[in-house]
């Protein structure tokens, strides 16, 4: 069997080739929104606008989770909790030891011993009966991201108030040295999960690719102009289209250690019957940062007074 593979060339963070799609479907929910008397001033955000860049098209589409068939009340609900969401994904243990053991006890990243183990899910979300309430106001907001289907399965780990903890499982964490997990958990960098392969009966690696954020000096609270000359939304799918061109100037940081490229690919070997739990915590992870990231919420992950 032939080395495992370092690099893959990344994909831009947003779908831009989706972006005059996107426009349309965002002056769409906004123009609705604002044809009810109560919502009349609405004017979506630069998070909002970073979440109907992100979202699956399907979400968007009739039936979506924000598509314009849902009544202007519900769909002004849903954008507002939609940004509480990614807040929520902020920085909050015997499956700590597993976490080390599957990731040899190093950086996954930079390979550094004595790594730190962090919650990919914040442990937070539901270690307690109080938190385990807050992560319920915007627990439903999930689907926008990943449908139903995800929703129901993971409400038992994530959102479950008879088993406080519930995420507190190898799945929901990795290995990383201090300088990592602090750009990780300021949504200075994200993994984005490329795909799951099998190697044996009961193991599967998991194949992570390293992909450095955007600083966009901004309020994520916003309001975004979706037209016009020099509008927020071009300037927004512009960022994401020139990312990797500025990397070596913006993105790489003055850290000898963490002079690793975006593209950069992680091995993670693990049981089969954790494997699929653990891509979709990278996964809901990755939906987060992005958003937080293109919405200029990730110094912290998203400002304390932004609700």
């Amino acid at each position: 069997m032939g080395a495992e593979p370092i690099f893959q060339e990344p994909d831009v963070l947003l779908p831009v080739h989706e972006a005059e799609i996107r426009r349309e479907f965002a002056i769409k929910i906004e123009s609705e929104i604002r044809a009810h008397p109560k919502t009349a001033n609405f004017k979506l955000n630069a998070a909002q606008v970073a979440i109907i860049l992100f979202v699956p098209l399907s979400t968007l589409r009739p039936g979506g989770y924000l598509s314009s068939g849902v009544l202007s009340g519900k769909l002004h609900e849903r954008l507002v909790g939609l940004p509480s969401l990614v807040k929520h994904c902020e920085p909050e243990h015997p499956e700590e030891r597993k976490c080390t053991e599957r990731d040899g006890n190093v950086c996954v990243l930079m390979g550094t011993s004595k790594p730190w183990v962090g919650h990919i899910v914040p442990y937070a979300w539901n270690d307690t009966q109080a938190n385990t309430q807050k992560t319920e106001k915007v627990f439903q907001h999930i689907q926008a991201f990943f449908g139903k289907h995800s929703l129901l399965r993971y409400r038992l780990y994530l959102l479950n108030p008879r088993q406080l903890g519930g995420s507190d499982k190898v799945w929901n964490m990795l290995c990383l040295g201090l300088s990592s997990s602090c750009f990780w958990r300021s949504a200075k960098l994200a993994f984005k999960c490329l795909r799951i392969k099998s190697t044996t009966q009961d193991e599967s690696v998991v194949i992570l690719q390293l992909h450095w954020m955007p600083w966009r000096y901004m309020e994520p609270a916003k309001e975004m102009s979706l037209q016009g000359e020099d509008n927020d939304f071009d300037k927004m799918v512009e960022c994401a289209k020139s990312l990797h061109s500025d990397e070596d100037s913006n993105l790489i940081y003055e850290l000898p250690e963490l002079s690793i490229p975006s593209g950069h690919l992680i091995h993670v070997r693990m049981p089969n019957s954790e494997a699929v739990h653990f891509k979709a915590m990278i996964d809901l992870q990755w939906a987060m940062i992005v958003v937080a990231a293109f919405s200029g919420a990730n110094a912290p992950l998203l400002r304390p007074d932004y609700e």
